[in-house]
């Protein structure tokens, strides 16, 4: 992911709102991933941020990380993973199909 511009152009506002943006298009994606809204990701790496290349290596590993837990997310689990949901979706034998109407 690179951005064009000078040395300190990332420090713009401009610049920053299309790295909230593009964050902000991850977490749609996937949106059960971040606990912190774009802006507040941004900020914080940002203030981390020594150099440009420091801030676009940290913004590139941010989306990789929300796409890869969104993908994870995705996958069928075991039903351990996720609170034995599994078990929560089986219906008790004989639910009144057998014994004519239930009323």
């Amino acid at each position: 992911f690179k951005m064009a511009g000078g040395v300190d152009d990332w420090k713009t506002v401009e610049k920053r709102q299309l790295i909230i943006r593009r964050i902000g298009e991850a977490v749609r994606a996937f949106p059960d991933v971040l606990s912190r809204t774009p802006n507040e990701v941004e900020e914080a790496i940002f203030v981390r941020a020594k150099t440009k290349d420091d801030y676009m290596n940290t913004v590139g590993k941010v989306l990789l990380s929300i796409k890869q837990k969104g993908q994870n997310q995705m996958m069928p689990s075991s039903g351990m993973h996720h609170g034995g949901n599994m078990m929560g979706s089986q219906q008790p034998v004989g639910n009144g199909m057998m014994g004519g109407p239930m009323m």
